[in-house]
């Protein structure tokens, strides 16, 4: 009886002796081998929208990441002739050295959330866009002389996006995107007048506005660091 009451009590100790033992190593796991993919521990994010290129719009992104769900974006860059809208207007020319594309401007600023963890998957956010197009237009006028108009458009464009972003590795990623906005577009030309009587250039402006429903895509390619 002695005897198994002394191996009940050697047992009971050697269990608490194991216990005390294998406790630590479930710290050490959880906090030393964690099986998330490296790119969940970068912040910051540069890309290039393919899309907006087809429509004359050739911007960098950056987007930063503020905390687990959310993060933000800016994006800066410049624009040319808008190929695109051109083609489907039924109006595009390849060959066509009547319009002479110029330098313009593009912005844009925006928030994202993200369900699961920031640049991880998909995302919905808010988004302002401003696009800024001009063009000459070379023509000759009634008395035989070259001339040249100066056509303009802008957009000013508040939307929703909606996107999923895919790693191919720990710094290559995709970002897909697609939303909707309402959008004011402005339009309207510029045109140099030559008075003779006072011996000054006049500037005659033709312009107007009009709010329309926009949906827009996007595919970027980046690199996270």
């Amino acid at each position: 009886m002695r005897m198994k009451l002394y191996l009940l009590i050697g047992f009971i100790g050697l269990s608490v002796f194991v216990y005390g033992q294998d406790g630590p190593k479930v710290v050490v796991f959880n906090s030393t081998e964690s099986k998330a993919p490296e790119y969940l521990s970068k912040y910051n994010l540069i890309k290039f929208n393919v899309f907006e290129a087809f429509s004359g719009d050739f911007s960098l992104y950056y987007e930063r990441i503020l905390n687990k769900n959310f993060s933000a974006e800016v994006g800066l860059g410049v624009t040319l002739y808008d190929y695109f809208s051109s083609l489907i207007n039924s109006n595009f020319e390849i060959d066509n050295d009547v319009y002479e594309p110029l330098l313009g401007v593009s912005f844009s600023l925006g928030g994202r959330y993200y369900p699961f963890r920031a640049a991880d998957e998909f995302y919905v956010g808010p988004e302002f866009k401003y696009k800024y197009y001009h063009n000459n237009y070379n023509y000759t006028d009634y008395l035989g002389q070259n001339a040249s108009l100066e056509e303009f458009r802008t957009i000013v464009l508040p939307r929703l996006t909606f996107g999923y972003v895919y790693f191919f590795d720990d710094n290559i990623f995709i970002d897909y995107s697609a939303g909707f906005g309402i959008g004011k577009i402005t339009t309207g030309s510029v045109e140099s007048v030559y008075d003779i009587s006072t011996g000054a250039t006049n500037y005659i402006l033709d312009e107007q506005s009009r709010l329309v429903p926009r949906f827009h895509m996007g595919l970027k390619v980046g690199l996270a660091f």
